[in-house]
């Protein structure tokens, strides 16, 4: 009798062992233009992707990965930092990654399958509420005629709430598993608050605990700091003179920080706007802090040329750090601090800026 139950315990625990080892495959091919691949996986704790492994690709542009199944997570393909292939793998198996030319289509994983084709919608639903705005601003503004960028503004205000309504749809679609979660990496976490919220609830009701549940909570709790009356998390950073910047060497004076990129239209129409109200306020203490999302240092140095932001306080905002810190997703974006370093207002256009400021003389 006690050998059999010996053999039992036995059994189980080998099945156990066998459980705790269950494997995800991911291989690939038709990769041979790249020479190297790291597969990367999403960590709570970073808020990010974490390198796993790194191989070298073979001529013909295969590889193969083998890794524990540790639960539903989101993984990534990164090919010499040029080229990345998003996975969300919420069970073990074998999933294969095919390009040609440069489609990629994907096997194995139907949730990776509907990554692809959300982020296919959702540039279908860019194009059709904000194709014809986007070009008619471009060429408003390279007319600079400011009657008609101020009417393309409020369309375009208009235009985002009919965006909202369906993206939103699209996102409530994808469920509350890793893929869900990748799906809300879309959403401005500052901007859609309560959209936001409500999905967290989703996913701590029907997926609990899962590493896309904890993450969607940390990103939460993280913008939440940035709401008005909160002081911001601070950070240290090169401007783009070279001297330090620190958020906390601005108390005691009334601080924008302004997140741009030159190819954020509304961003550039508000620019000379701001910059006049710096002139007019700078010895009150108002100061611009400006961070960009650029990651071309050209362009980005010819729309400060352009624009006349030249006495903005500019920071390059490498791999987008301070972006991420203060959970800014989309652009236009600005905090406004009173000399305490407290969020007094957020997303505040130039009128309202400078009536603020009016108001704190």
């Amino acid at each position: 009798m006690k050998k059999l139950v010996y053999l039992i315990v036995t059994g189980l625990l080998c099945c156990s062992g066998m459980l705790a080892q269950k494997l995800v495959q991911i291989k690939g091919n038709g990769f041979g233009t790249f020479g190297e691949v790291t597969l990367k996986q999403y960590s709570p704790e970073i808020l990010g992707y974490e390198s796993l492994e790194t191989k070298t690709l073979n001529e013909d542009g295969r590889f193969s990965f083998q890794i524990p199944f540790l639960g539903d997570n989101l993984f990534e393909l990164n090919f010499d930092e040029k080229e990345m292939v998003h996975l969300s793998i919420p069970r073990a198996g074998n999933i294969t990654a095919s390009r040609v030319k440069n489609s990629i289509s994907i096997e194995g994983s139907p949730n990776s399958v509907e990554m692809q084709e959300f982020a296919r919608r959702n540039g279908a639903l860019q194009a059709k509420h904000f194709g014809e705005l986007k070009a008619a601003m471009d060429k408003a503004m390279k007319a600079g005629d400011k009657e008609r960028i101020d009417a393309l503004q409020q369309q375009a205000a208009v235009a985002l709430q009919s965006f909202l309504v369906e993206f939103r749809e699209l996102i409530v679609n994808m469920g509350t598993d890793s893929a869900g979660f990748y799906a809300l990496q879309y959403t401005d976490f500052n901007k859609e608050r309560v959209f936001v919220e409500e999905r967290l609830k989703a996913f701590k009701k029907e997926s609990p605990g899962t590493v896309p549940t904890r993450a969607l909570e940390k990103l939460v709790n993280q913008a939440k700091s940035t709401e008005i009356g909160e002081i911001p998390p601070d950070f240290k950073v090169s401007d783009r003179a070279g001297h330090e910047v620190t958020l906390s060497q601005f108390k005691g004076k009334v601080l924008l920080i302004d997140f741009w990129a030159h190819w954020c239209r509304p961003c550039r129409v508000e620019h000379p706007k701001i910059a006049s109200i710096l002139k007019k306020y700078r010895n009150m203490g108002f100061h611009v802090l400006s961070i960009t999302q650029d990651v071309d240092k050209v362009q980005w140095e010819k729309a400060i040329a352009k624009d006349g932001i030249e006495d903005f306080q500019h920071v390059f905002d490498s791999g987008n750090r301070i972006n991420d810190l203060y959970s800014v997703s989309s652009l236009p974006q600005n905090v406004l601090l009173n000399r305490a370093g407290k969020i007094i207002a957020k997303n505040v256009k130039a009128e309202a800026l400078e009536q603020i400021l009016e108001n704190l003389r």
